[in-house]
């Protein structure tokens, strides 16, 4: 498996600020660049990076994510996925972030919707969480 900053490379410029942004807003990745941590060959071609922030910390982590990719780039805001209070699109200088806030004060809560079991994989900025280790290695 790769380091998490070799993966955060592929979709932003400062992968070691971005973890610490993480770190502070206690956001976690999920998705398609998850399931490439795991699967290094399969890092998606359309280079969006699914975070997902706790209840109230969205538009800070938006803020600091736009600070450090040097962004002044409207956020594109999109509506709500089951679980979510709201989602928004930062463009990156390697792709695009997607960030999104949680209903609740967990960030994960909204991996309980997934409709794929590939989202029950998740990765903090300390913490790796294999939903279905049977399935995914």
């Amino acid at each position: 498996m790769l380091p998490l900053h070799i993966l955060l490379r592929h979709f932003v410029s400062d992968s070691q600020a971005v973890r610490e942004t993480m770190r502070k807003y206690d956001s976690v990745l999920a998705g398609s660049a998850v399931a490439a941590y795991f699967h290094p060959q399969d890092i998606p071609r359309e280079r969006t990076l699914q975070i997902y922030t706790p209840c109230g910390n969205f538009d800070r982590f938006i803020r600091a994510l736009q600070d450090i990719e040097g962004s002044a780039d409207k956020v594109k805001r999109g509506g709500a996925v089951p679980g979510t209070c709201q989602v928004g699109q930062v463009r990156t200088t390697r792709g695009t972030a997607e960030v999104l806030e949680s209903a609740m004060g967990s960030p994960i809560w909204p991996l309980a919707f997934a409709l794929s079991t590939v989202l029950q994989n998740y990765i903090g900025a300390d913490i790796m969480v294999v939903g279905y280790p049977w399935l995914t290695f």
